[in-house]
């Protein structure tokens, strides 16, 4: 089964946002396809006035930040540093066939980091990965699952997280900045956001009202987040990843 499939009123509104980008000067073929096109409509509810705007800000990032050649002219030798104090990967399909990125939050070392490298290369970097998202992972777990596969799956592991971590003033300020371009730039590539071994902290009336601000904000976007505040690893494995035979 395709992991999301093409609606008649999407289809009718990619017709219609086609022509309104073309008129606007914002043909951009590098990121011009139907399947790219759509991520920025279903960001924006189907609303074309709107999905236009905010994909003329991202033809007009990725022209000014040089995005297209990313892949080929960024080198970040201080990879293995970095990943030693924040462990991350890729590994695996879930069950829909997206590929599965695992970020050990837990064993986050923020100070090592930044003495590895700097903020404006690690969002670099950060780039780079989304770049390769899009370019090589994605299409090869379409090939591999036999449909189109457009998002990620993301595991983020809080276990016994310290608590400089988490109020750290610049990797806070790295992870904001992270999670904004994310969002403006790259809409639709998230599939599901999973946190496992979650703290007490986020449990009670803070993370109802978050919840329910969310709720009323993006009700497609949260309802990709599972949330584990247990390790019911099990449980985790049945709903995500694929069944090895």
């Amino acid at each position: 089964m395709e992991e999301e499939a093409v609606t008649e009123e999407e289809a009718v509104a990619l017709k219609r946002f086609k022509g309104v980008i073309l008129a606007r000067g914002y043909h951009y073929p590098q990121r011009g396809d139907d399947h790219t096109l759509l991520r920025f409509l279903r960001a924006r509810a189907l609303d074309i006035r709107k999905a236009a705007q905010i994909y003329g800000d991202y033809v007009k990032w990725r022209r000014d930040n040089h995005i297209d050649s990313l892949l080929q002219t960024f080198a970040f030798p201080e990879l293995d540093a970095v990943l030693a104090a924040w462990p991350q990967n890729w590994h695996k399909t879930d069950r829909f066939g997206r590929p599965i990125n695992i970020q050990l939050i837990s064993r986050l070392r923020i100070q090592e980091v930044f003495h590895a490298t700097t903020e404006e290369r690690l969002l670099k970097r950060a780039l780079w990965v989304w770049e390769e998202l899009h370019e090589v992972k994605l299409p090869a777990c379409s090939k591999a699952a036999g449909h189109q596969v457009g998002r990620a799956t993301i595991i983020v592991d809080l276990k016994d997280i310290p608590l400089g971590t988490l109020t750290n003033a610049h990797g806070r300020r790295v992870l904001i900045k992270m999670a904004q371009i994310f969002s403006r730039y790259y809409p639709e590539y998230l599939g599901r956001l999973i946190i496992v071994n979650a703290p007490a902290a986020f449990k009670g009336e803070r993370a109802g009202r978050f919840a329910q601000r969310g709720r009323a904000r993006e009700p497609p976007l949260l309802s990709r987040w599972l949330l584990q505040v247990s390790p019911r690893l099990r449980e985790l494995f049945n709903r995500t990843m694929e069944r090895q035979s």
